[in-house]
Formats: structure tokens, sequence, C-alpha cells
């Protein structure tokens, strides 16, 4: 997408971003593991020019695979946002001026990784939660989704499934406790 500088822009600013988080994976037997949560990065006194155009990309979450047949599930989108339009098609771009990348998706035996601060781009930067493996109790109990990370911390962990009946809770946002 893009976004029109507007006339009054000044380098007095921040701009944020929030890595979208990944789905998780399971079967009608198996919760599977819960989805990582995307990471958070922060930008301060941006000098970008009034009226010239900008390109950015909001990471959407992972979808959730089918439990039949079994799919893989997808991860979450990365964040960024570009000081123009060109060089700008992914957050490896040489014009990303912040980027937060998205949580990997929880498979049928583990939960994936949370969006990764050192793979982002800005002066502040925090990792999303872990999700956590999924219960073996013959029912559908899935590990809990991590949290995103915030400009406070990292994102909590999922929490692990307490009984065979439920699955457990996702993990805390922006430096949040973990799931229970």
């Amino acid at each position: 997408s893009t976004w029109t500088v507007p006339s009054d822009w000044t380098s007095n600013n921040s701009i944020e971003a929030i890595g979208g988080g990944g789905a998780r994976t399971g079967t009608i037997d198996n919760g599977g593991g819960g989805g990582g949560g995307g990471a958070y990065a922060k930008i301060s006194n941006v000098t970008l020019i009034p009226g010239s155009s900008v390109t950015y990309q909001v990471g959407a979450g992972g979808t959730t695979a089918p439990w039949w047949p079994p799919g893989v599930s997808q991860p979450g989108g990365d964040t960024y946002f570009c000081s123009g339009t060109t060089s700008c098609t992914s957050i490896s771009g040489s014009a990303v001026i912040v980027g937060a990348k998205g949580g990997a998706a929880g498979i049928l035996t583990a939960g994936g990784a949370g969006g990764v601060a050192t793979a982002s781009i800005g002066t502040v930067k925090n990792s999303g939660g872990t999700g956590v493996n999924p219960g073996f109790c013959g029912r559908g109990t899935g590990g809990g989704g991590g949290g995103a990370g915030g400009p406070n911390g990292n994102g909590g962990n999922g929490g692990n499934a307490q009984t065979c009946d439920h699955g457990a809770g996702g993990g805390g946002a922006n430096g949040g406790a973990a799931g229970v």
C-alpha cells in the first residue's frame, strides 16, 4: 500500500510496527502447537518529504490449515514502512526504515517461534512470544499462541494445556505474562 506524507510532517514523530501472529496447526484429534506472536519495532524522528509517497505493508495473521486433509498453516506476515516506493517489496528491502517480523506457524507437534527482534528493523525492537506445544491426550488440546512484542518488552509465551479437554491460553503482549 502507499501513503502520501502530509504537508505538516515534521521530524518529531514515531512510527511503530507489529508483525502478524502465526497460525496454529491441528487436527480433530490433536489441537496442535500455538502460533508465535509478532515482533514489535519502532523508530523516531524520521525525516520524510511532505507530499511524497511511501510504501507500507501491514502483516496479516497466518491462516490455519484445515484439519482434513491435513495441511500446512502459515506464518504471520511482516509489517514494514519505507522511505519511498522503490526497494520496498519485503522487510529486507533497502528502503525499509522500520519493520517487525511475523510469528512462525505452529506445527502438529510443536509451537511456532515468535517474530524475532534481531530480524526486525528499528531503534526499539522486541520479540514475539513463542507458541506452546500441544497436549497429547487424544483430544484437541492445543497449545497457546505467543503474545505480540510491544514497546515495553517481549510478548509472553503461550500457555500449556492444563487438561485434556481444553486448549491453553495465549501469551500476554507487550511484556505481558505467559498464558495459563
